[in-house]
């Protein structure tokens, strides 16, 4: 996949639409994954991955291949993302099954009660620990790349990772105290 992944993004520097529409057709769902973990909804989920796309298109130029695309693209659906927090902090945004299950098909039966309580724990984490959280356990990212993603050092990535699961702990504790 890397080969091709650096073919197209070649191509689509050179301003090949149909090499960028393969890259979007390649790295849909990681974008979709990324937006609907950190906003817990698919509707804005939808909406932030159409911008990605959109930022990404506009400055494909930019990118210098000193990191890998795929890195490029979660800063960029990261970006995007806070983006949209941000313009809708005071906005409540209801959790379900289906919000649960869209980015992580195949899982629809592991979803409980406990799960829908680390969701709504992980709305509660600051923007980047939430991200880092999110990035290491549900998407494997290593620290590094966490890192380039947040353009903070590996160090700094493993410290907003370790405040992100010292305050869930503490959620938990609260919530099982409760």
């Amino acid at each position: 996949m890397a080969d091709k992944t650096q073919k197209w993004v070649a191509q689509a520097v050179r301003g090949s639409d149909r090499a960028f529409n393969r890259l979007i057709k390649a790295f849909s769902p990681m974008v979709f994954s990324i937006a609907v973990d950190l906003t817990a909804n698919v509707e804005d989920a939808r909406d932030i991955s159409q911008e990605t796309f959109f930022r990404a298109y506009r400055n494909i130029g930019s990118f210098k291949g000193t990191s890998r695309f795929s890195t490029w693209l979660y800063r960029i659906a990261y970006n995007c993302s806070i983006d949209f927090i941000r313009k809708n902090r005071g906005r409540y945004v209801p959790i379900d099954e289906k919000t649960l299950t869209a980015s992580h098909p195949g899982r629809e039966n592991q979803h409980t009660a406990h799960s829908r309580k680390l969701e709504k724990a992980l709305g509660n984490l600051s923007e980047k620990q939430k991200t880092a959280v999110v990035l290491f356990y549900y998407h494997g990212l290593p620290l590094t790349e966490i890192g380039e993603i947040l353009s903070c050092s590996h160090s700094t990535a493993r410290v907003h990772l370790f405040r992100g699961l010292k305050n869930l702990k503490k959620y938990f504790g609260k919530y099982m105290e409760g």
